[in-house]
């Protein structure tokens, strides 16, 4: 149970590193905590979704 939820923070945080690299933005950090959380919420909301339907 733990290990989707693993894999989806770091892949979450990951692509939200990239994202931010891409655009060149002017606080990377700020940009990849708030874009992780937000891709991270989705994979929670998606997981619990499938368990019960």
């Amino acid at each position: 149970m733990l290990v989707p939820l693993i894999l989806g923070f770091v892949g979450s945080y990951a692509a939200a590193d990239v994202i931010a690299t891409l655009l060149n933005v002017a606080n990377p950090l700020l940009v990849t905590l708030v874009v992780g959380t937000l891709f991270f919420a989705v994979i929670v909301l998606l997981t619990r979704r499938r368990r019960h339907p």
